[in-house]
């Protein structure tokens, strides 16, 4: 009886919800040469009511959001920055947590692989965040950005 009254409260919740809308910006918007740097600017937009965890979050505590660079193309990410979370003590954890509410934006410095042929590349980023209210947490979930860049020769 009792994995029956979990499956009903599963499926009450709406089949695409999802509090948190993500964006992916170049700056600048210029084509770069093979070893330049650029970064993007990686915005989390996030409904009222939603927070997502913080980027710095300690050992044993909720998922953290991890943001990455897809493997196999000609670009590595440096140290991704964020805003400075909200830190509060949750007791489901027993511990202090970091988080972010209304939105946060973060910055990723990125260099272009110095063997990088000119053309077209697509740089792939991937957001690994968990959405909760003061009601329940969403699963943690992977949202994947893509943005052309122009790779000049040297």
């Amino acid at each position: 009886m009792r994995s029956v009254a979990l499956l009903l409260a599963v499926a009450v919740l709406p089949a695409a919800e999802n509090p948190v809308a993500w964006s992916l910006k170049t700056m600048p918007k210029k084509p770069v040469k093979a070893g330049e740097n650029l970064a993007f600017r990686l915005v989390a937009r996030i409904e009222p009511g939603w927070h997502l965890y913080s980027i710095d979050q300690p050992p044993g505590g909720p998922v953290a959001t991890e943001i990455s660079l897809a493997t196999g193309a000609p670009f590595e990410m440096g140290a991704v920055t964020g805003p400075k979370p909200h830190v509060l003590f949750d007791s489901n954890f027993d511990m202090q947590v970091g988080f972010y509410a209304g939105g946060a934006e973060f910055y990723l410095p990125v260099k272009v692989a110095p063997d990088a042929s000119a053309g077209r590349r697509t740089v792939v980023v991937a957001a690994r965040y968990q959405s909760c209210n003061d009601k329940l947490c969403l699963p943690p979930k992977t949202v994947k950005l893509e943005v052309p860049v122009d790779v000049r020769a040297r």
